[in-house]
């Protein structure tokens, strides 16, 4: 490895010329800088400079050397200056949330971005425990969840609630969340979340286990398709399901008891989120429907 304290005698001498004035601007004898020139030829296993009376030349390989001290340095005042400065309209903005939720989302950060273009906008779609393992690892810098976590690793805030709604096919006749389990179930990442909590909301637990899978999406604007064309139920937030394009071929069942969950807003609790995630916190809770 080569020493950083040689290195940057050597990257000096080069650019003063001069042994006895790089000492002197070092704070350091003019036998010192020979030691520290000797020492990283010894650690390289190559000659750098050719001494001639008071002037030297590098060798190849100390022309290389110099390169490779410029660059450090080049590198070393660029991460001066990024840790010195927290610019709020540039950089990477990590986020990751359900597909449900980015599509409420999405426009509103790329209105914002349009206007400050040295920000760069990152959103993840996944269900919430994706959305949390992404957060935890640092993949991500803010999580936007419909599950409380209530962990001493996050800084939680509630900033909206949806409703969860059951949908059908209007082919299908008016039917009771009792009888439901035998149209099958479309399932979806968050799918059997939102079922239990359909269920438990509504007293009927009990049938949730004879509840059987017809299918399954992962993609948010194909998901409410086969339920279209009556091969099975689903349950999604209501603003998804008034907003997919096959709408008018769905119907929403009256529930006895109304179910709603709450959307939290994650980030690490012991992390300074960059200043460029200001106006998004500030911002985020009002632009749910």
């Amino acid at each position: 490895m080569i020493n950083s304290k040689f290195l940057n005698t050597f990257l000096n001498l080069v650019e003063v010329g001069h042994y006895t004035k790089t000492a002197k601007l070092l704070n350091m004898t003019q036998s010192g800088v020979s030691q520290h020139i000797d020492k990283l030829e010894q650690s390289i296993g190559k000659t750098i400079i050719n001494n001639s009376g008071k002037k030297f030349d590098l060798t190849q390989a100390g022309h290389l050397l110099y390169k490779y001290a410029i660059d450090i340095r080049n590198k070393e005042q660029k991460l001066v200056s990024e840790i010195g400065h927290d610019y709020p309209y540039e950089g990477e903005c990590k986020f990751g949330c359900s597909g449900s939720i980015l599509i409420q989302i999405y426009k509103h950060f790329l209105e914002y971005q349009s206007k400050h273009q040295d920000l760069k906008i990152s959103l993840e779609s996944a269900p919430n425990k994706r959305v949390v393992d992404m957060l935890s690892s640092n993949d991500i810098e803010i999580g936007i969840v419909t599950s409380k976590q209530d962990s001493e690793l996050f800084t939680e805030l509630e900033v909206d609630v949806q409703e969860l709604v059951v949908v059908i096919s209007k082919k299908q006749k008016e039917i009771s969340l009792e009888n439901i389990i035998n149209i099958g179930f479309i399932n979806h990442p968050d799918g059997l979340y939102y079922l239990e909590k359909i269920f438990k909301s509504n007293n009927t637990y009990n049938r949730f286990k004879y509840i059987k899978k017809t299918g399954y999406v992962n993609q948010l604007s194909q998901i409410l398709l086969p339920v279209s064309l009556g091969l099975g139920f689903t349950i999604l937030p209501r603003f998804t399901v008034e907003t997919s394009e096959y709408f008018d071929k769905l119907r929403i069942l009256d529930l006895e008891a109304p179910t709603y969950e709450s959307i939290y807003v994650l980030y690490k609790k012991y992390k300074d989120l960059p200043a460029r995630y200001t106006w998004f916190l500030a911002h985020l809770k009002s632009f749910f429907k």
